[in-house]
């Protein structure tokens, strides 16, 4: 396939909107998608931007398009944002081969960054400030902890809920801003002056769970699981059901490694974490009977089958599951909805972490 055959099949379309970036210390590298190199080239608009490879500049072609390749830097000339698939990105934007494919990341201020990160986590409309700052500590953190890990590798985290959700600057507002501004460079921090990889979550379900239940001995000790007294239970996740087809329940059994030579016929509750998550579930057909991971199961399933591990029961109905349980997401650190509650209580963010992180302080990087 030649460069122009490649550019006829596909680009990425760089534009601009009038926002101003202001200027920090720290960067976060955010990676935005994995492009086929067979399949895609990059594309740009005419004007406000310029594209290197290296230290040496690259022509864009009549139509505004260039050939995909590795370490290329796309930045505005004008300090306006740029836009990629009708989302606005602070910094620059660039493609780096990873594998057989192109990635292209948005490297940006961390400060910057967080902006579009409590804008696309939390309702910034209608939920109070005090919880938006906590998010903001927590969000800050968290990448911070990253940024030192992926230092070797060519992007920091992504934009989906595996890391935490990043939608660009077009979702930003005034009280995003605000609340990471109140609490600029402010991280978490344990004894040993290090940052918690502070981790969070839509809903708890009234208690959250130790790191070490959910990810074994690679959960860092200075987070535990902590009671949140009930201020969740707002949460529209606080209680659920869902109901799960034999059918799916026996094509991700079977995906996870299990060999079933009958029909399951029940799913009973296995062992149970120190918050009542349910660690473990036992599989029951009519020749066998096994035990499967909780957390291995609903990463299968995905979370809207299981919205997390604190199962209350289950019942068998016809050839479907009724599963019911508490809370989303896996549970560990900060309940987004429990810090909403106590914020409409009056508490301030500072009091907030200290709930969720009792071994954690408050300190700027």
């Amino acid at each position: 396939m030649t460069a122009r055959q490649m550019v006829s099949r596909g680009f990425i379309v760089i534009s601009f909107l009038l926002f101003s970036l202001p200027v920090f210390s720290q960067q976060i590298r955010v990676l935005l998608n994995l492009i086929d190199h067979d399949e895609l080239s990059l594309g740009v608009a005419a004007g406000g931007f310029s594209v290197t490879q290296g230290k040496s500049q690259v022509p864009i072609s009549g139509d505004g398009s260039i050939e995909l390749a590795d370490d290329l830097t796309i930045k505005s000339t004008d300090g306006h944002n740029l836009s990629w698939q009708g989302k606005n990105y602070r910094g620059h934007l660039g493609i780096s081969r990873v594998n057989d494919k192109y990635a292209l990341i948005n490297t940006l201020e961390l400060e910057d960054y967080l902006y579009g990160v409590i804008a696309s986590e939390v309702d910034t409309k209608t939920w109070p400030v005090e919880a938006l700052k906590a998010q903001a500590v927590v969000s800050r953190s968290y990448a911070a902890t990253l940024i030192n890990a992926k230092r070797k590798e060519s992007y920091d985290l992504g934009t989906q809920v595996s890391h935490q959700v990043y939608l660009g600057a077009t979702f930003e507002d005034a009280r995003a801003r605000e609340a990471v501004d109140d609490t600029k460079d402010e991280v978490l921090m344990d004894n040993d002056g290090e940052v918690v990889p502070a981790y969070f979550h839509s809903c708890c379900g009234g208690h959250t769970e130790d790191p070490q239940a959910i990810w074994n001995e690679n959960g860092p000790r200075s987070v535990q699981g902590v009671s949140d007294f009930g201020f969740c239970k707002l949460s529209p996740h606080y209680n659920w059901v869902t109901t799960l087809s034999r059918g799916d329940l026996e094509s991700s059994l079977r995906k996870l490694g299990y060999t079933l030579d009958s029909p399951v016929k029940a799913i009973l509750l296995g062992s149970l974490s120190r918050s009542q998550r349910v660690l473990t579930l036992k599989i029951v057909t009519s020749r066998d009977r096994f035990e499967v991971s909780t957390a291995k199961l609903r990463e299968m399933l995905g979370s809207n089958w299981i919205r997390s591990t604190k199962i209350t029961h289950i019942k068998t109905q016809d050839k479907n599951f009724l599963i019911y349980g508490k809370g989303w997401g896996h549970g560990v650190g900060l309940c987004q909805w429990g810090a909403k509650g106590m914020a409409d209580r009056g508490w301030n963010y500072k009091r907030i972490l200290k709930v969720y992180f009792p071994k954690a302080k408050i300190a700027k990087i």
